[in-house]
């Protein structure tokens, strides 16, 4: 909808710069080529997105026009949550967590056996976020396996202090913001 109305929107003399948030690699996430002739400057926050097939040609022509600026937050809570953990390698590594967007667009499709493996695997399974987190339990208690999926929290820091292993099983097909 937004591409269509900036389609369609008669704008005054100016600059248009657009950036978008999303690979543009696959459908639904595909930037538009009239947005992207209309722009003055199209900034995308993963390089993996100057790779999108639908324009090759105009980024050959005005490869000028298209620019990356990752946009990654700033991680210096989490080194430091790294850095305050004690070194003990004969500790069991056992506490997975997921942060993150919890939809079928988002997560690898074989994300709810991932899940229940690793569960009955011995593992602990936490997944932070929303908004299918409680499909995502029913799926993988229907295949013998078991996570807390507690949604969306105020404060992460706590469940990474918590967490042994970070897992994100991403579907090969959404970027998301970024390739980090």
């Amino acid at each position: 909808l937004m591409a269509a109305f900036l389609n369609t929107f008669s704008f005054p003399k100016s600059r248009i710069i657009c950036w978008a948030h999303n690979s543009g690699l696959f459908e639904p996430h595909v930037i538009p080529l009239h947005l992207c002739k209309k722009a003055s400057k199209i900034i995308y926050s993963s390089k993996c997105s100057l790779d999108a097939p639908n324009l090759e040609e105009l980024m050959k022509k005005q490869p000028e026009k298209f620019d990356v600026i990752h946009s990654i937050r700033n991680l210096s809570n989490f080194l430091e949550i790294g850095e305050n953990r004690a070194n003990n390698s004969k500790k069991k590594l056992e506490r997975l967590l997921y942060v993150g967007t919890v939809s079928k667009a988002k997560l690898h499709p074989s994300a709810p056996q991932i899940f229940s493996d690793l569960s009955k695997s011995g593992f602990t399974v936490t997944v932070l976020g929303g908004p299918e987190h409680k499909q995502l339990a029913r799926e993988v208690s229907k295949l013998g396996g078991k996570i807390n999926a507690l949604g969306e929290v105020e404060n992460v820091s706590d469940f990474y202090q918590q967490a042994d292993i970070f897992i994100y099983p991403l579907n090969r097909n959404h970027y998301g913001t970024g390739e980090q």
